[in-house]
């Protein structure tokens, strides 16, 4: 192969040349390095206590604050996501559910509040002239609201985001922006100097350096604005040229906070504790002064997610960034061709070296690492990158040069990273052609390598069987050579008949082989349906889930001579289930599931759906009817059919569950690590030990279960969802019934005759106890509550035995007080506007549970007891105030 002259460069200078770190605008680089963490001085608390060494890998931090201006501009585009509660409030929140605050900023011009920012026509900075905030380091922004941010910077770049913002869990696996860790930000503080001092700069702090209290510096105790702008202390600059580290506002992290977690922290990029209520601030701000200490480098807090310093606007946030490996591709590879050479995820407007070699592989030794080529090794001319990090270039291939190896690496100069390496071959320019496939028979479902022959193909090419409706595609594809190619297919969903074997390369130009695949027909399987029964004389949609389901299929009930044909039937592409209308007009009873391919063949499900005799089955009003005014996830009131089901009278008791846990321990099932028991298989927490929380009354000696003593009557609490349907399961297989749930997924088969968590809409009608004219607000049958009806409002200060107080019209103890009780439903805030009318089973996806009815540190006015009260909880909590009771099929 040749590469033209005016576009090769003899020897690999650049490539060999020291890597030029420097400040790349916004963002320092921050090597990887060690460094003993913790307070050198003696002066500190216990929580910067004890001295412990951190390694860090590299990574970039911002040279300054997020400014006020660079946060409104994101609260700018933020749109129909957050609003003020009313037009009362300061506090901006996220409308969807549980409304966690952005940031508070002064609404509808009201003129008091020493808040940043402000809101209009938009949100801008507050103040004019002197008093103008927009270059100052933001504040008054929740912990929830930093990381928006760093997600939204991250999408504005073409970056994947960190956090997700459902659970605010951290991936740091991702390449986007993140607020920093408590390590990253002591090490980036301490600049890299050995002598572990008070400050970054020495023992001494002045106005000089920072924006603190009586410092004497220009917005000490001001008046008018105590945030300084950010970069204002650019006079003073640490070892790795980062300003502000320490005073104007106090900076936000990653991690949850823990005072003791110096004990036992990893010393490899630690991350913070696992789980937490409070995220760690660093820092110091301009409400610190030297005798206070919280100024120094070492000095750590904790603040819950959503808390605001509401006096001073004393904290605010700057982001890091990963080193992030730069990303070589080459496209149109091909003889007689231009050629792009790519390069994404580089520093924007930096240098970035692209080398190549035609000798192999290497390595060879770099100051950046070893690179992947072997001498003698050229370059094309330094390329500089946009402002989103990519840098590119186009050459010629010439038209004899087919077949030959280039080996490529690229090297981003400003971050000193290697990037991947590639091995291309020049390929033909031809247009491919097909002659032959082998095997070219398969089952429907089935798997196989198959093998293409014909010419002109490149490694560049993709495979894939293509017929009328839809296409498979190839994978784990192997080129062997311009006429020969072979790959993985697997016909999940795949339609019977002939299919064309498409070959197409990366320029759009394509080959293909007419008829010359053959998908055999296998008689369709049909393994449940959802729902699985109606009320007679009404409509309902039923999808029925299988395999093996083509295109065109119909499906009916059958019993007997009676057929329902359903309508509007829709085959999903997989082939794994098909979904129809059916009327109901027909007799009671149970009917086969038939499901009939265009080819004639069927598959059957035996009594697989039952008409329901409406007489038989019980309706109510589900929602809330106007007690409480009630949050708005208990409406709208809605018509619901339930199927009568058997109750538990009382809450899981701290006895039974124990009983559990010893029948589990002894078969390996459950395992007990730092007083906390897991799930052997999957590792999920199920309950906590009295040893690890004073609300567990689950005692462990290290081979029995037991409960504390006067206490076996309690109801069980500090148990995950996941530990209520795991005592369910066993407790099924204790009554020699079928267990309705699989611990790999999790998932419930409702109709199964074991036990298992109620739905929420047979939770509400049980705790009605069938008193419906009119609506109560209580199972009791009342609109009124007191001391002597249920354990709420904190009145005995924790749980009591079940059973303590009296019953509602069902018998059923404690539908309201004592514990909330986990249900099977996801939960969903806005469920009731699309939830069905025959039993509902909640949403088909989500991350809270739905929790019901009320636990003994309720509301005092009793608004958390209600039989509409609905609540959540991510399935892993294991909450003080959480238990469950279970329920069966009749």
């Amino acid at each position: 192969m040749r590469i033209p002259s005016q576009i090769a460069v003899l020897a690999a200078t650049i490539l060999f040349a020291a890597p030029t770190y420097s400040q790349n605008n916004d963002f320092v680089h921050i090597p990887a390095g060690s460094f003993i963490m913790g307070d050198h001085s003696g002066l500190g608390s216990a929580n910067e206590l004890p001295l412990h060494q951190v390694s860090l890998s590299s990574f970039y931090m911002q040279r300054t604050e997020v400014s006020v201006d660079d946060f409104c501009q994101f609260l700018s585009g933020l749109g129909g996501r957050v609003y003020f509660p009313s037009i009362y409030d300061d506090n901006l929140d996220l409308t969807a559910w549980p409304h966690e605050t952005v940031a508070y900023v002064l609404h509808n011009f009201r003129g008091y509040g020493d808040y940043s920012m402000e809101h209009g026509w938009g949100f801008f900075a507050r103040g004019t002239g002197i008093e103008n905030r927009a270059t100052h380091a933001v504040s008054y922004v929740s912990w929830y609201g930093a990381v928006m941010y760093a997600n939204w910077l991250s999408i504005q770049e073409g970056y994947s985001p960190v956090y997700d913002e459902t659970t605010w869990a951290a991936d740091y696996t991702a390449n986007g922006y993140r607020l920093p860790t408590e390590a990253e930000w002591e090490y980036a503080a301490r600049g890299n100097a050995p002598s572990y001092d008070l400050y970054p700069w020495g023992n001494s702090i002045s106005g000089y350096h920072a924006n603190s209290l009586y410092s004497g510096d220009p917005w000490s105790g001001s008046s008018i604005v105590n945030t300084a702008p950010v970069g204002y202390y650019s006079n003073w600059t640490n070892g790795f040229g980062l300003h502000g580290m320490i005073g104007n506002v106090s900076e936000m992290c990653t991690d949850y906070y823990d005072p003791n977690y110096y004990s036992y922290s990893p010393s490899l990029n630690p991350m913070g504790p696992a789980t937490g209520t409070t995220h760690s601030i660093r820092g110091g701000s301009h409400t610190d002064n030297r005798a206070n200490l919280g100024l120094r480098s070492a000095d750590r807090n904790g603040a819950t997610g959503d808390y605001i310093f509401w006096a001073s606007g004393a904290v605010g946030f700057r982001l890091v960034m990963p080193e992030r490996e730069p990303i070589l591709s080459v496209t149109n590879f091909l003889a007689g061709e231009d050629a792009v050479v790519s390069v994404t995820q580089c520093s924007p407007l930096r240098n970035v070296a692209v080398a190549y070699s035609f000798s192999g592989a290497g390595p060879i030794q770099s100051p950046f690492g070893l690179a992947d080529l072997s001498q003698p090794v050229q370059t094309f001319p330094i390329l500089t990158s946009d402002s989103s990090g990519v840098a590119s270039i186009t050459i010629s291939i010439p038209g004899t040069a087919l077949d030959m190896s280039v080996w490529l690496q690229a090297v981003d100069l400003f971050q000193g990273v290697l990037s991947n390496s590639l091995a291309e071959v020049v390929e033909s320019n031809g247009t491919p052609s097909l002659t032959s496939v082998s095997p070219n028979t398969l089952n429907q479902g089935g798997s196989a390598t198959v093998t293409v022959y014909g010419t002109d193909f490149s490694s560049n090419c993709t495979v894939y069987l293509e017929s009328a409706a839809t296409s498979v595609g190839f994978t784990n594809l192997q080129f062997i050579s311009t006429t020969e190619m072979s790959g993985d297919v697997d016909l999940v969903g795949a339609s019977e008949g002939l299919w064309t074997v498409v070959v197409e390369k990366s320029n759009g130009e394509t080959g293909a082989l007419l008829n010359g695949f053959t998908v055999l027909p296998v008689t369709p399987v049909v393994s449940s349906c959802s729902p699985f029964a109606g009320l007679e004389n009404t409509t309902v949609e039923v999808t029925v889930y299988g395999d093996f389901i083509d295109q065109g299929a119909t499906v009916d009930l059958v019993m007997g001579a009676t057929t329902l044909t359903g309508m509007n039937a829709i085959t999903s592409s997989s082939g794994q289930t098909i979904t129809a209308d059916f009327d109901l007009i027909a007799l009671p009873g149970f009917y086969d599931v038939v499901v009939t391919d265009p080819n004639g063949s069927s598959g059957v499900l035996i009594a697989g759906f039952e008409i329901l005799n409406g007489s038989a089955y019980a309706t109510f009003e589900m929602g809330n009817h106007g007690f409480f005014s009630g949050d708005g996830d208990e409406t709208p009131v809605h018509t619901v059919t339930v199927i009568p089901v058997d109750v538990d009278d009382y809450e899981c008791t701290n006895s039974e569950y124990a009983a559990y846990l010893n029948s589990a321990y002894t078969a390996g099932d459950v395992t007990v690590t730092n007083d906390i028991v897991y799930d052997s298989a999957t590792s999920v927490a199920i309950c906590d030990t009295v040893t690890g929380t004073a609300y567990s009354s689950i005692t462990f000696n290290g081979s029995t279960f037991g409960v504390v003593t006067g206490e076996d009557q309690f109801p069980v609490c500090k148990v995950s969802w996941y530990g209520a349907v795991t005592y369910a399961n066993w407790r099924s297989v204790q009554d020699s019934l079928t267990p309705c749930y699989d611990t790999t997924t999790w998932n419930c088969t409702a109709s199964a005759d074991g036990w298992r968590l109620p739905s929420e809409a047979e939770w509400e009608y049980a705790s009605r106890g069938a008193s419906y004219s009119p609506y109560y607000a209580f199972p009791w049958d009342t609109n009124i509550i007191s001391s002597t009806d249920a354990n709420y409002g904190n009145n005995l200060g924790d749980t009591c035995a079940v059973g303590l107080y009296a019953p509602n019209a069902y018998g059923l103890y404690d539908m309201g007080g004592n514990v909330r009780e986990w249900t099977n439903d996801w939960y969903s805030w806005a469920y009731y506007a699309t939830s069905p009318t025959l039993d509902p089973r909640g949403p088909s996806t989500g991350t809270q549970k739905a929790v019901r009815g009320g636990g003994w540190n309720s509301y005092s006015n009793g608004a958390g007891v209600t039989n509409a009260g609905r609540d959540d909880n991510y399935p892993a909590d294991r909450a003080s105030n959480i238990g469950f009771r279970l329920v069966k099929n009749l």
